[in-house]
């Protein structure tokens, strides 16, 4: 109302402009809108992926077992099969030329004949045993493979979809500027504990030491236990004192010889 106007109790006399926050209000409701469907896609994608990969490691994959072991115990029975008439047939081969031989080897045209139709089914019989002996291996093969290498390269394939697709699913990918999160940030809590520089300490003969500095400006090697590393601080459980200096180079110290004797070779690292 303009200056001086009298008014009544209960009167509105002015408004905040409320249009900023009405249009914030706006665009946050679409954004969160937008947000609910990209979740609910992602849901239904990760819900895919793992009915995809139960229905290959449940269905597929077992369906394939059970036809590769079909067909190797067809084949293994072929195999028999055609071992048995092989021999078969050698052994009436046996028994003819022995009947041969007990007539003095004159053998009449029937007995020719008889002769080479024992050496056609025999090289038939020969050539069906080596084919199913192929099958047979061709099926071992196929079965390998897919133990060894096809099942778990799929599955591994799979499972990798299902861990992309949840990670779509999680809020974490569809933060935004100007969101406000809570954040927990889990520490140790160690008592009567020191700490130095990670890089200080050296590991070799399968424990950690520190060079430490002595009184007359040299350095002693301690042998000291790591509690936790951080990768930026080491902290040490014990065998340091507090007011020790160490040296941050620890490498630096040794020759070359020494180096090789720690290590089994040389090293540039300080």
């Amino acid at each position: 109302m303009p200056d001086g106007s009298r008014v009544k109790e209960g009167e509105r006399i002015c408004e905040l402009d409320s249009s900023p926050l009405k249009d914030r209000l706006v665009n946050q409701t679409i954004t969160t809108r937008a947000a609910e469907a990209a979740y609910q896609e992602a849901r239904l994608a990760r819900e895919v992926a793992e009915i995809a990969l139960t229905e290959y490691v449940e269905g597929t994959l077992e369906g394939e077992r059970r036809t590769l072991k079909t067909t190797i115990a067809s084949a293994e029975s072929a195999v028999r099969a055609e071992t048995v008439r092989l021999e078969r047939i050698r052994d009436v081969r046996k028994r003819v030329k022995e009947a041969l031989a007990g007539n003095g080897g004159a053998a009449t045209p029937a007995d020719m004949v008889a002769e080479l139709d024992i050496e056609d089914r025999l090289g038939s019989a020969e050539r069906a045993l080596e084919r199913e002996r192929r099958a047979l291996e061709r099926a071992k093969a196929r079965q390998e493979v897919l133990e060894k290498s096809t099942s778990k390269k799929r599955s591994a394939e799979l499972k990798g979809e299902v861990e992309h697709r949840r990670s779509d699913e999680r809020p974490l990918p569809n933060l935004r500027p100007g969101m406000v999160a809570q954040v927990e940030i889990l520490v140790p809590e160690l008592e009567n504990v020191l700490s130095v520089p990670f890089k200080a300490a050296l590991w070799y003969e399968n424990k950690h030491h520190l060079a430490v500095k002595k009184p007359d400006g040299g350095f002693e090697w301690r042998e000291v236990t790591i509690a936790h590393s951080d990768r930026t601080i080491a902290v040490t459980g014990q065998g340091l004192k507090s007011g020790d200096v160490v040296a941050l180079g620890p490498l630096a110290l040794w020759s070359e010889a020494e180096k090789r004797r720690k290590f089994g070779r040389p090293s540039n690292e300080e």
